[in-house]
């Protein structure tokens, strides 16, 4: 499996509007995407953050995502969000 990580920095009022934007489209996108497998997303509300993690079956399955990726980037940005740091790629090593 393979993770691709985003976070992003917004004020507090712009947190749910973001959480409502991966859960209602976002992922509704993702999954229309071939190897896609699932989305968890998180907020901190102390450090006024939002972390989404999309889960792939394959590098490839995740790369083939990227545009639905770069969709979210966008509206997170028109929402008044900032991006933290490139995306993370992550590989699975092991689940215990």
């Amino acid at each position: 499996m393979y993770l691709r990580i985003g976070s992003f920095k917004a004020s507090r009022d712009c947190l749910e509007q973001i959480a409502n934007l991966f859960e209602a489209d976002v992922c509704k996108r993702f999954a229309f995407c071939e190897g896609f497998i699932g989305y968890d997303g998180y907020i901190e509300k102390e450090k006024s953050m939002f972390v989404g993690i999309s889960k792939w079956q394959s590098m490839e399955c995740l790369e083939k995502s990227s545009g639905v990726a770069k969709y979210a980037l966008s509206h997170c940005k028109e929402l008044g969000a900032i991006i933290v740091g490139e995306p993370l790629i992550l590989k699975e090593k092991f689940v215990f």
